[in-house]
This record gives structure tokens, sequence and C-alpha cells, in this order.
């Protein structure tokens, strides 16, 4: 059975400008605490694979911060993949230019990437934000092969056609929610999903959220979607 976390959104370094210069800066040392957390939540959890869906930093972080990551990162001693968002995008200032832990890979175009894992079964598909918005959908024309592995994405992006930030469509959902029974159906295991709001955050799993979480997010979809969730009762 495959372990593996996904978080995204930490937005390390922000510059939280509605407080006072002391108060943000005791925030933003709080923050660097999170990439720490998630690795020891890789080892408690025993977790084979990281994804990291963009965001990690806020504009232009610091050099420290960056550091801090990078050690967090190669600590967690398992493959890592990041997709650069809109607030972090890939380019030549990037904080994801320079030189990486060898566990962690980083897609750096703005076209669909795929990664085998064979060691896992596993392939990982991703793409970046090469600029601050991305008008048309990373996921577009994107099809994985039947190859018996399994299929994994990690991106950045928003729900809505009209989005500029990597617009995710109803029929992308479609295919996500087909992909995720056909993961159920082989044992694959979704062991946390961390939510992160300036320096707070939660872990789905330590509180016990994801199954009701999950539930209640898709009962707010609209009639005519006619999606089954397919949760299994409590």
């Amino acid at each position: 059975m495959l372990k593996f976390i996904h978080a995204a959104d930490f937005h390390l370094d922000s510059a939280f400008a509605a407080l006072p210069p002391e108060k943000a800066a005791e925030r933003r040392r709080e923050q660097r605490e999170l990439p720490g957390r998630l690795a020891e939540a890789v080892r408690t959890w025993g977790a084979e694979l990281v994804l990291l869906s963009g965001d990690l930093f806020d504009a232009k972080p610091y050099p420290e911060t960056v550091e801090a990551v990078k050690a967090a990162l190669a600590e967690m001693a398992v493959p890592v993949f990041l997709a650069p968002g809109n607030h972090d995008f890939y380019g030549p200032d990037s904080p994801y230019a320079g030189d990486w832990p060898e566990n962690v890979h980083i897609f750096r175009t703005g076209r669909m990437e795929s990664v085998p894992l064979p060691e896992l079964g596993v392939t990982v598909h991703g793409a970046a934000f090469l600029g601050p918005t991305q008008e048309e959908g990373l996921l577009r024309g994107f099809t994985a092969a039947e190859d018996g592995m399994v299929h994994l994405g990690v991106l950045h992006g928003e729900l809505g056609e009209a989005s500029v930030y990597d617009p995710v469509s109803r029929e992308d959902i479609a295919a996500t929610l087909s992909l995720r029974d056909a993961l159920r159906a082989i044992s694959v295991d979704l062991i946390d999903h961390f939510i992160i709001a300036g320096s707070d955050y939660v872990s789905m799993a330590q509180s016990g959220f994801f199954s009701s979480a999950a539930r209640q997010a898709f009962a707010l979809r609209s009639p005519e979607d006619d999606l089954d969730p397919g949760f299994p009762a409590d």
C-alpha cells in the first residue's frame, strides 16, 4: 500500500502587512517551523512520497527560509515533488532555480512532465507556473498512459474556467474523482492533507476530519454535477 503526503500554500515569509512589524516577524518565525513539522509527519506516518503543489513561498523569501525548507525536504529521505505556484513561480530569480536536495524533483516547465518511480509503481506528473498567472489550464489535453502504473498529479490551480490561476474545470474534477476511485481500488492511501493559513495549519489526519470534511465538501456541489462522492459511511 502506497503512503504519500500532500501539502501546499505554506506562503512562507508572507509580509503580514496588516500586522505591526514585530508581530509580523514573529509570525514569519512561526511559519518557518512548518517544513520541519512536515518532515516529522513523514517519519511518523512512514510516508513513501511527498507532493507539494505550490506557493510554499510568498513572493521573494529570505535565504534562510529557503535553506530551512531544503534541509527539511532532505531530511524526509523520500522522493519529493514540487510544482511552483503563482506566488512562488519558477524563473531565473526563483528560489527553485538553485541547487536542491537529490530527493527533490522540481517541475520547472509550463507543460506537463512525467517522472516514473518504478520502485513504487508510480508515475508523478506536474508542471510549474512560470509567472504570477497561468490563464490556460495546465491539464488541458493531458492524458496519462495506460501502463499499469499509479498516476499522480501535482499542480497549483484554482476551480473555475474564468480563473487566471491554472483554471480547473468541472471536467477536470470529474476526471480527478475517477482517478480517486481507481486509487482506492488498488489500496493507495492518502495519509494526510495539510491546510495552511498564514502561520496556522491543520493536519486533516491528526484532526480526524478526513471523511466528514470530504463528505461535507462534496455535498456543496450543485445538483446538476451528478458526481457521486462515494465516501463510505462512518
